[in-house]
């Protein structure tokens, strides 16, 4: 892992969107990795992510922090 990554913490970013499942949102900043859980995609419960988001989308996300041991980021949406 490089320096860049771990100063991706707390930082906002513009992400596009990579792979939409049923529990979130696979993101790419550069050679940044990141998943949002549906949790962090809207205060208000979503029935179906890809009738809101969709691969190719650039969304600003803000990065919470690095998890080793997936090698990716964890952001969302909403703060």
């Amino acid at each position: 892992m490089s320096a860049d990554f771990v100063d991706l913490a707390g930082e906002r970013v513009l992400a596009r969107v990579t792979r939409v499942e049923h529990y979130g949102v696979y993101l790419r900043h550069g050679d940044a990795a990141i998943l949002v859980l549906i949790v962090d995609v809207a205060r208000e419960p979503i029935a179906d992510l890809r009738a809101r988001v969709h691969v190719g989308d650039e969304v600003e996300v803000r990065i919470l922090r690095y998890v080793h041991q997936y090698k990716l980021f964890k952001g969302s949406f909403l703060a």
